[in-house]
């Protein structure tokens, strides 16, 4: 009697490095896009210009720098690597619509962190008098209070907090989906 075995072995190599480089190309960016940048018509530099120079600090104009973006990201770093992990595992299970989901949640979750930096402003440093008093001038109303009020309500004014354009900017986008 002649025993026969016979076994078929298929190499999904080609199709797993090819999800691999697609799940490579796939990105979440957060920040201020420049090209969705708007400001009023009066300020020549835009919110994504802002931004760097609020995060980096600009020495010729004397404001110090002021980092969010990075500790925002540093804050979650953990949260960030898992959903990123589970992002990959349901690309990798050709399950898009949940690795899209993953992606989302791990870009409003970044968004999100780095908008409570600049709100709690930690280690930032305080404003200068003149910039409080400027601010103070714009609000013409507040202007007329008795110096004492004037004083307690610059005390509440926060860095990087002015206008809150600067804050609603921040946001976040994922490349490398659907067809682009």
């Amino acid at each position: 009697m002649i025993k026969f075995s016979s076994k078929i072995t298929v190499d999904n190599t080609k199709a797993l490095l090819q999800d691999l480089k697609s799940l490579a190309r796939k990105e979440v960016l957060v920040g201020v896009p420049e090209e969705e940048d708007p400001r009023d018509q009066k300020s020549p530099i835009g919110n994504a210009g802002l931004a760097y120079i609020h995060d980096n600090g600009s020495p010729a104009a004397g404001i110090p720098a002021r980092e969010f973006m990075r500790p925002g990201i540093e804050k979650i770093k953990n949260k960030i690597e898992g959903l990123l992990k589970r992002a990959a595992k349901a690309f990798l299970d050709n399950d898009e619509a949940t690795a899209e989901q993953v992606l989302n949640a791990t870009g409003l979750l970044a968004q999100s962190s780095i908008q409570k930096v600049i709100r709690d402003g930690e280690n930032f440093k305080p404003l200068k008098e003149a910039t409080l008093k400027a601010r103070l001038r714009r609000r013409k109303s507040l202007s007329k209070l008795p110096k004492e009020m004037q004083e307690e309500i610059m005390d509440s004014f926060h860095p990087l907090i002015d206008t809150g354009q600067l804050l609603k900017a921040i946001t976040y986008v994922i490349k490398g989906f659907g067809k682009a």
